[in-house]
């Protein structure tokens, strides 16, 4: 009778370890298709961003006096 019990408590504990193992790799997956997805999305915000400023950079300077501000 104990080795039928010992026996059904290791099966469970297995089982719940295959489950528990599937399950956290399928929420990985998951999660790292979203992840990839936002980080494309932050890169591509990010170079936007960049280029704006960029050329509000180069209109700034080209919209500077030549002496510095200084004289009539």
């Amino acid at each position: 009778m104990t080795t039928v019990v010992v026996s059904l408590v290791v099966l469970l504990v297995l089982v719940g370890g295959i489950v528990a193992f599937l399950g956290r790799r399928q929420r990985n997956q998951l999660a790292s298709d979203v992840d990839s997805t936002a980080s494309r999305q932050a890169a591509s915000d990010k170079h936007r961003h960049d280029a704006k400023r960029h050329l509000a950079s180069g209109i700034s300077e080209r919209n500077k006096m030549p002496d510095g501000g200084i004289g009539l």
